[in-house]
C-alpha cells in the first residue's frame, strides 16, 4: 500500500498554493456535568496518597493511584474512551476492530509553586485531562511544538503569544469542567502554579488495543480495562 499522497497542481498559472500538511489537532469540551463523581472519586483517591506520600516543598505535586476502574465513575470513563476512539478515527487512523482502553488514570493535586516539565506519554495514544479545581493563578496547559527539526532553526516570532505557525508552543487557560485530549506525541507540560488553594485535575492516558477477537467495536465504542 502506498502512503503517497497526490498534491494537486494550482489552479492557475502563477498562483502560490498553500497546503498543510501534518497538523497537531487538540480537543476540549465543557463537561461540569462529571464534576461532582469524578471529584467524589478523585478525594477519596487523593486522601489515600496523602497518607502515604510526603509532599515535597520544593515541589508540591501529589499525585494518586490509578482509578480507571473504578465503578463510581464508570459513565465518565466510557464517555472518555469512547471520545478518544471518534478522534483517533476523525483523524485517519482505521479503528474498525480497534479499542481504546485506559492505559492508567489518576489524580493530580497542585500546591503552589509545582509545575510539570514538557514530556510524552510513550505507548499511549491518546492523552488528557479533566480539570476540577481551577482557582485564579492555576497552571496553565503547555503544547510544544513536536517537529524537533524545525526547533533547530527557528526564527524570532513576530507577533509573540499570537498562536501561529512560527510558534514555539501554545498555552491554554483550563477551568473547571473543562475535559482535554490531544495525541500523546504532542508535548505537553503544565505551567508554574501561583495559587495559594491548589489545582486538582485527573490525568488519563489512551491506548488501543486489537479487538479482533473480540466483536468488533462500533463507531466510537471501547473497552474500559
Amino acid at each position: 500500500m502506498s502512503n503517497e499522497v497526490p498534491v494537486r497542481p494550482p489552479v492557475e498559472n502563477g498562483m502560490l498554493v498553500k497546503q498543510v500538511y501534518f497538523p497537531s489537532a487538540v480537543y476540549s469540551a465543557l463537561m461540569p456535568e462529571f464534576l461532582a463523581s469524578v471529584r467524589a472519586v478523585f478525594d477519596e483517591y487523593m486522601s489515600a496518597a496523602r497518607l502515604k506520600d510526603e509532599i515535597d516543598p520544593l515541589h508540591p505535586m501529589l499525585m494518586s493511584a490509578n482509578f480507571s476502574k473504578d465503578a463510581r465513575i464508570a459513565e465518565f470513563s466510557h464517555h472518555v474512551a469512547n471520545t478518544g476512539w471518534n478522534i483517533l478515527q476523525s483523524q485517519g487512523y482505521r479503528m474498525q476492530g480497534r479499542a481504546t482502553f485506559f492505559a492508567e488514570m489518576w489524580g493530580q493535586q497542585h500546591g503552589r509553586t509545582s509545575s510539570v516539565a514538557e514530556h510524552v506519554h510513550p505507548g499511549a495514544q491518546i492523552s488528557g485531562f479533566y480539570f476540577l479545581d481551577t482557582p485564579p493563578g492555576s497552571s496553565k496547559i503547555r503544547l510544544h511544538d513536536p517537529r524537533p527539526a524545525k526547533a533547530m532553526i527557528n526564527l524570532p516570532e513576530d507577533a509573540p503569544g499570537q498562536p501561529s505557525m512560527a510558534s514555539p508552543f501554545v498555552t491554554i487557560t483550563p477551568q473547571a469542567g473543562m475535559l482535554f485530549f490531544a495525541n500523546a506525541w504532542l508535548p505537553q507540560a503544565l505551567t508554574r502554579h501561583g495559587a495559594e488553594q491548589p489545582m486538582s485535575v485527573v490525568h488519563f492516558n489512551l491506548g488501543v488495543l486489537n479487538a479482533q477477537a473480540k466483536p468488533a467495536p462500533a463507531a466510537g465504542d471501547a473497552i474500559v480495562i
